[in-house]
């Protein structure tokens, strides 16, 4: 707050990106900061206390324990491929899939130099899902039957997520070097390819509506899966006309 909030370097945000931006900064970080904890007027009555609960209990039941939703994952290497701005070529992506195949002795090393290059990607697993970040905020230090159920269930997700969105990143970010760009360049498109084509649920890719502390709304955005990104793409669209 001591550093946003000085003069200079709020002079400085608007001379570069505008005051319009400026304007929504502080709320935005706040956000951000605040990500899992309702704000201090809502208090938990029965009222949210129950909404809460609810919301739980369907994250487990529809996104932990459908085998369905885990395996629907594939179906997003199809947007990786498919024609578009951040379109992965099949060459790219099916080198990335060997290079980060367990019969590749060096596979490890790859996905070190992954995690060092791409802090988004080594923290992908904890933003998958809105709710399920939730639920797993509530379940630690919980060595309950139910809660290590809940864990494991999760876990499947994650590990689905990471067999397209790890060899999307590795095939963006070489075929970016391949076009000519420099490492830096190379990561920053590889991590926009990832968050714009597989979707993340880190507090700061959130839409206003998603980030909304009120129970009740995020009980309403549970299941928004790509509509989020289509509302984005609308909402640019719109915009831009």
């Amino acid at each position: 707050n001591k550093v946003l909030s000085n003069d200079k370097f709020t002079t400085a945000i608007k001379e570069r990106i505008g005051e319009a931006y400026e304007t929504q900064l502080m709320p935005w970080l706040v956000n951000i900061a605040n990500d899992g904890n309702a704000g201090s007027s809502m208090g938990m009555g029965p009222v949210n206390r129950l909404i809460e609960a609810s919301k739980a209990n369907t994250t487990a039941a529809g996104l932990g324990f459908k085998f369905s939703t885990i395996i629907v994952q594939f179906a997003d290497l199809t947007r990786v491929v498919a024609p578009g701005d951040y379109r992965v070529s099949p060459l790219h992506l099916s080198n990335a899939y060997t290079k980060l195949s367990p019969l590749n002795p060096n596979r490890a090393e790859v996905i070190a130099m992954i995690k060092e290059l791409s802090p988004e990607m080594a923290h992908r697993e904890e933003h998958l899902d809105r709710d399920m970040r939730a639920r797993l905020q509530t379940l630690r230090g919980d060595d309950a039957l139910t809660a290590k159920w809940n864990r494991a269930a999760f876990h499947a997700l994650g590990m689905m997520d990471s067999l397209i969105s790890w060899p999307t990143w590795l095939g963006a970010y070489n075929q970016s070097l391949a076009k000519g760009a420099d490492s830096a360049t190379a990561v920053k498109e590889a991590d926009r390819t990832v968050r714009t084509l597989l979707m993340t649920s880190a507090p700061k890719d959130l839409v206003p509506i998603q980030a909304n502390k009120n129970p009740l709304y995020k009980v309403l955005t549970m299941f928004m899966g790509d509509a989020t990104a289509n509302y984005n793409m609308l909402r640019n669209a719109g915009h831009n006309i």
